[in-house]
């Protein structure tokens, strides 16, 4: 799994697969500590707990390993992009005119 470490800049990789004929999902890991997190955790006596775990995301999916990369692939473009990127032209325009009106019925848009 180095190739998807090296890829994507994660801590851990793995590939997931069902029944035969099913997708593949590729899932990745980060290393964190809840040092943090928000909030704290604590144990009954009101000591502080900290531990180690391994946040993962699924972020590609493919019937194939070509489209399980292109999957990762569109991810990482993707992740790179700032969110008001994402958003599609016609979106943004009725997001813009949702601000410039101050509607707060979002299910208009």
């Amino acid at each position: 799994m180095t190739f998807w470490k090296s890829l994507l800049g994660c801590d851990s990789a793995r590939v997931v697969k069902g029944l035969p004929g099913s997708k593949m999902f590729l899932i990745i890991g980060f290393k964190r500590n809840t040092r943090q997190d928000e909030g704290v955790w604590s144990d009954e006596h009101g000591t502080r707990k900290d531990w180690d775990y391994m946040q993962e995301h699924c972020i590609a999916s493919g019937h194939t390993f070509t489209e399980l990369v292109a999957s990762a692939w569109d991810y990482k473009r993707l992740k790179g992009r700032i969110p008001w990127e994402r958003i599609s032209k016609s979106r943004r325009k009725k997001l813009a005119n949702v601000w410039r009106k101050g509607i707060n019925d979002l299910d208009s848009i």
